[in-house]
């Protein structure tokens, strides 16, 4: 079937949107996010109390995730994964920097491992997803043992409610990683920094066993979910009419 051309009296801008063989401004929207769908970067940070026998080496976590992140450090046609890994004595801080699809990998990664009976990490709770952060915060994967002086290993009861305690322990968080960034390649004074920035393990533990904050399950089931949501003009009432 032929299609009518438009009158040539039409602007020629006007004649180029309306051409019936140029694409919907739908159809370029989606080209140019499947395009850029690359470059938007997300960042995960989670906590999870270590399970350490005694034959388990301090790094093992670390190698693991190594070997498991080198799959997405290879494959050009995936982001590469950014962030920290904060080992302290009883538990860990991870901070992980990469599109949406590389962490729901990971997340889904961390389900397995929690069902597996000789898993290195439980208690795994999720403290925030960020969606298309501006920039990374790391250029690279790495880790760090986090040693902790006598004053921060003395148990310390905490009060607070989680949700006002999250908010507080990712900004302490978050300057840890600058205070790392910022010192990276000379020592002089970095000790004395990360000391006052570091979060007390104490309250790692205490956000571990939280019940209000989403473990990688709850959270992949959350983030599965279909979201149906009724209106109020949808609802019709019922008239009843007797006979």
């Amino acid at each position: 079937m032929a299609v009518n051309p438009l009158p040539s009296s039409l602007p020629g801008s006007v004649n180029s949107y309306f051409n019936a063989y140029k694409n919907s401004l739908f159809a370029d929207v989606e080209k140019q996010k499947t395009t850029c769908k690359k470059r938007f970067i997300h960042r995960l940070v989670y906590v999870a109390t270590r399970k350490l026998n005694a034959d388990d080496k301090q790094s093992a976590i670390a190698e693991y995730y190594e070997q498991f992140l080198s799959k997405f450090q290879k494959n050009t046609q995936t982001e590469k994964v950014t962030g920290i890994l904060l080992l302290y004595p009883k538990s860990i801080i991870h901070l992980m920097e990469s599109s949406s699809e590389v962490l729901h990998m990971i997340l889904e990664d961390l389900n397995d491992m929690e069902k597996s009976p000789n898993c290195p990490l439980k208690e795994v709770r999720i403290l925030v997803v960020s969606h298309c952060v501006l920039r990374r915060m790391f250029p690279l994967w790495g880790y760090r043992f986090v040693t902790l002086p006598l004053s921060l290993q003395d148990p310390n009861p905490q009060t607070q409610p989680v949700e006002t305690l999250v908010p507080d322990s990712l900004a302490m968080i978050y300057k840890m990683c600058v205070c790392l960034l910022k010192h990276r390649d000379s020592g002089s004074g970095q000790e004395d920094q990360e000391q006052a920035l570091r979060l007390e393990e104490d309250t790692v533990i205490y956000l571990c066993q939280s019940a209000v904050l989403h473990s990688p399950s709850t959270f992949l089931q959350t983030y599965t979910k279909a979201t149906n949501i009724l209106m109020d003009s949808g609802l019709v009432p019922v008239q009843w009419r007797c006979c």
